[in-house]
């Protein structure tokens, strides 16, 4: 069993991940808009200057959007709850999530769809956009690599 100490998710790296992951799964939709507006302005720059325009000036602002709106979420009221200090345990085959003495979400581990380790935090995926978001700094010693070998164990048994 391997057990977290209670960690605070911190506002500023919870951002960064999530302005990350929009970025890596949606990276198209940033680059549609603005090669749009090149192409119709090369097929014929009189006619469709203004479409071109348009489609630039989208592709300029909605990236700053989305950085925007994942600011407001990560520093919102409605994030507190997510934000709040809690504990993680890994049992088995199973991640269960405690805030205080009260369990609050658990999920068999083979049933997630992947993970992703970095300096600051480990992320257990389990759906497109459903994640559990634990800090690196809530591991003791060598637990974030057992935890890592046992989510690699767990995963590839599929």
């Amino acid at each position: 069993m391997i057990k977290t100490v209670k960690v605070d998710i911190d506002a500023k790296p919870f951002f960064g991940f999530l302005v990350k992951q929009r970025f890596k799964k949606k990276w198209y939709g940033f680059l549609l808009s603005p090669l749009a507006g090149t192409v119709l302005y090369f097929l014929n720059p009189v006619d469709y200057f203004d479409y071109a325009k348009f489609l630039w000036a989208f592709g300029a602002m909605y990236p700053a959007w989305v950085v925007g709106y994942y600011y407001y979420y990560a520093n919102s009221d409605k994030t507190k709850y997510w934000l709040s200090q809690r504990t993680y345990e890994f049992n088995g085959n199973d991640l269960t999530i405690y805030i205080g003495d009260e369990q609050v979400g658990h999920i068999q581990i083979n049933k997630a769809s992947g993970f992703e380790v970095t300096s600051q935090f480990l992320v257990v995926f389990q759906a497109d956009g459903q994640f559990i978001y634990i800090p690196s700094n809530g591991f003791e010693n060598e637990d974030l690599g057992k935890a890592t070998q046992l989510l690699s164990k767990r995963l590839n048994a599929n």
